[in-house]
């Protein structure tokens, strides 16, 4: 099973990890002076500053660092994409959960210059091999381990829960109606059917455990 792996070295001298078949892991982390920055690395760095929208069931945006070292945290800044306006606050992020949790909801929309979605594409090119980065080996809230992962494999990210300012955000999880294991995130559409009275889809094949036991049947 492709696993999370990370990095040996330092910054100048990175050792890429080798997979069980020889090749080296996938490196899926931010430029250092060793290694070229990954497509899927986690924009949202702890301490960074990052412009919050204004539409919160919409994406956020990538850290534009140079504008908002300028304007400064807590001030808001406007500009318009297509034909709609918003209007973002600058906000620094906080931990290694908020990164990730940041990450999760910027990936979960955008779309490569293929035009498939940051998980089509993740499964695309990293499925079956293992993922590297700095993060330490017992990190909770690495990004490759909470969404990229589970993304090649066909499984759901898992958004960690995020306690700014002493205020606690949890986001809800889905259970799998077969083996009832958290799956991980649950969907805007479930959430709707769900208050609707409605039907929820099988998520079998998203589980884990499930997934397998399919395929043999």
């Amino acid at each position: 099973m492709p696993k999370r792996v990370k990095v040996q070295g330092d910054l100048f001298h990175p050792v890429i990890p080798l997979q069980a078949d020889g090749q080296p892991a996938i490196y899926v982390g931010r430029q250092c002076p060793g290694l070229k920055r990954s497509d899927f690395a986690n924009p949202f760095k702890p301490g960074a500053l990052y412009g919050e929208p204004d539409k919160p069931m919409r994406v956020p945006p990538l850290p534009y660092e140079r504008l908002m070292r300028q304007i400064g945290q807590g001030s808001t800044f406007a500009r318009r994409i297509g034909a709609e306006r918003w209007v973002y606050t600058i906000r620094r992020v906080g931990d290694a959960a908020h990164a990730t949790a940041l990450f999760i909801a910027w990936a979960e929309r955008v779309r490569f210059g293929s035009g498939l979605t940051f998980r089509e594409q993740a499964r695309k090119d990293l499925a079956n091999r293992d993922l590297a980065c700095w993060c330490p080996e017992d990190s909770p809230y690495c990004h490759a381990l909470r969404a990229l992962l589970p993304w090649t494999a066909g499984f759901r990210a898992s958004t960690p829960d995020v306690t700014i300012d002493g205020k606690k955000t949890v986001k809800v999880k889905r259970s799998c109606n077969g083996c009832h294991q958290l799956i991980g995130d649950v969907t805007e559409e479930e959430i709707a059917a769900g208050m609707n009275g409605d039907p929820l889809p099988d998520v079998r094949p998203e589980c884990p455990r499930c997934a397998p036991e399919l395929a043999v049947a």
